[in-house]
């Protein structure tokens, strides 16, 4: 994905990483990283409130997680 596309996703939206089924979180922020041309989106899951984890990728929609696409 190119940084002119514009990120994917967006501030709020649930979403869950593609390693860890079942497990959704909610992005709080969307930054750029103009070296590696990549949007990076900063996730908190809701059983770690205190931690927010930083992805660049490999993120899906929480709702094809809970139906298991």
């Amino acid at each position: 994905m190119l940084l002119t596309d514009g990120p994917r996703w967006a501030v709020g939206e649930r979403v869950a990483d593609e390693r860890e089924p079942g497990r959704a979180g909610a992005v709080v922020s969307v930054g750029a990283d103009p070296y590696r041309g990549a949007y990076i989106y900063t996730v908190r899951y809701p059983d770690a409130p205190g931690r927010e984890v930083p992805y660049r990728g490999g993120l899906v929609a929480a709702r094809d997680q809970d139906q298991g696409e």
